[in-house]
């Protein structure tokens, strides 16, 4: 893929690092947050999934980057595309600092409920993170 960056040099190299860095930070942060979405007895098995997931995106990335003999744009393109449908749907994850975490089905489905569809925009007014709703957790 850097064939497309082959006359910017160093520019070429700073990208990969970039890039490398970006999806290592990835990869440590979405096993951590997985498991603290999903509820206690389905735990395993919501891992277990998103990793077949992402083991059949590593095999189909050759096949991507393959693309690019029709047009060097076109690996990158698909690539930025993913990336900016994860970043759209980043905000929908409900935040789990100082919450309790969902112990059944019950649980997950009424968990984050009722905040907004961008929380992070939006302050919660009167809340600390001494909750005396939940004094364990903290």
């Amino acid at each position: 893929m850097l064939s497309f960056f082959t006359d910017m040099g160093s520019t070429a190299i700073v990208a990969s690092m970039m890039g490398k860095f970006g999806s290592a930070a990835a990869f440590m942060v979405i096993y951590q947050q997985a498991a603290e979405l999903y509820p206690t007895p389905v735990r395993a098995l919501g891992m277990g999934i998103g990793s077949v997931v992402s083991s059949l995106a590593v095999i189909c990335m050759p096949y991507v980057c393959y693309l690019g003999i029709y047009n060097k744009a076109i690996p990158f393109l698909f690539i930025g595309a993913m990336c900016v449908s994860a970043g759209l749907m980043a905000p929908l994850v409900p935040e789990t600092l100082h919450k309790r975490l969902p112990q059944t089905i019950r649980d997950s489905e009424e968990f984050g409920i009722s905040r907004g569809c961008f929380p992070c925009c939006v302050y919660e007014e009167g809340k600390d993170e001494d909750d005396p709703e939940n004094p364990e957790v903290a």
